[in-house]
């Protein structure tokens, strides 16, 4: 009872319930704090910088096309993938790249069963399928099932082999369309 009492203040007049008034104000408080909080996300979404993002060349597979393994940040977001994919097909039109987020044995073995090394077919035995579809990212290739066109076409894949980013069609296609 006397809580109830100390929460009601005379104020310019008027009686107000104190208690009330702030538990309404932590409330918009907290609705603005959770908009301010979108919005920041949300831009820096929409800004991913290429060149913030911190890539490291692990190897390069070269059977039968050269292939560049990059190794990228764990929680890369799809903007950022984007991006990446972006500058690396402006920088180099014709490079295929795969992303993954680990550095493990079973990365070294998926690389050696994709090269032209001797012993490249015991690798692809002892490599862990499971590893490589955890910590695959995405990778820049070339997409041959592109609608409407009979030839190949640059694409950005993501981790689930999805195509997010088409770019032009392959240089050495015959075909006018």
């Amino acid at each position: 009872m006397i809580r109830a009492a100390a929460s009601t203040q005379p104020l310019c007049g008027y009686i107000v319930d104190l208690k009330n008034s702030m538990r309404r104000n932590r409330i918009s408080l907290l609705y603005t704090l959770a908009i301010i909080c979108i919005a920041l996300s949300a831009a820096k979404a929409q800004t991913c910088d290429p060149n913030t993002i911190s890539i490291s060349e692990y190897a390069r597979m070269t059977d039968p096309i050269e292939t560049v393994v990059l190794i990228v940040p764990t929680k890369l977001s799809r903007d950022c993938l984007l991006a990446l994919g972006k500058s690396l097909h402006e920088q180099k039109p014709t490079g295929r790249y795969e992303f993954f987020d680990a550095r493990d044995v079973n990365l070294g073995l998926y690389i050696r069963c994709n090269s032209k090394e001797i012993d490249s077919k015991l690798a692809c035995d002892r490599y862990s399928l499971k590893w490589v579809e955890k910590h695959t990212v995405g990778f820049l290739n070339v997409d041959t099932d592109v609608l409407g066109d009979r030839c190949p076409h640059w694409a950005l894949f993501d981790k689930k082999h999805h195509c997010i980013m088409e770019y032009e069609r392959v240089s050495w296609c015959p075909y006018k369309n």
